[in-house]
């Protein structure tokens, strides 16, 4: 029985990233949208940064879209509540497994983004452009 509750977080773990990775398909037709831009902005707070909890940030959080939005840029937001923060932009819904473990599972669908834009770029993502110059040795 001790065996299966130290199991069970891990468990929760589990399901919560695979049900971030269902969400590639629409971040790959996102990639392709956002391989036209030459700027972002990530938006966060605490922990989750880039990924904001609901909490006492939140109402700065949507003054901060509302700027973005005003300026003329496009929201693509990560949310597991019911809030629709993007407008008109784009909303995907990751359920985020918890507080403790949200910062892992929100990470997901950025390493995502960022990895899918940068193929679309042309990036050799195998090869990072400013690996360190030494390594030490033992």
């Amino acid at each position: 029985m001790t065996v299966m509750r130290r199991c069970a977080p891990s468990c929760s773990t589990c399901r919560a990233i695979e049900e971030a990775l269902q969400t590639e398909p629409a971040i790959i037709e996102l990639a392709g949208e956002f391989t036209q831009h030459q700027h972002a902005l990530f938006l966060g707070c605490g922990v989750q940064y880039p990924a904001s909890p609901n909490g006492p940030l939140l109402d700065k959080l949507k003054s901060n879209l509302q700027e973005v939005r005003a300026r003329g840029g496009r929201l693509i937001v990560f949310a597991d509540g019911m809030d629709d923060m993007a407008g008109n932009g784009v909303t995907l819904r990751v359920q985020s497994g918890g507080s403790l473990i949200a910062p892992a599972v929100f990470t997901v669908p950025l390493q995502l983004l960022a990895d899918h834009v940068a193929v679309l770029r042309g990036t050799d993502v195998d090869q990072p452009g400013n690996p360190a110059k030494s390594v030490a040795m033992a």
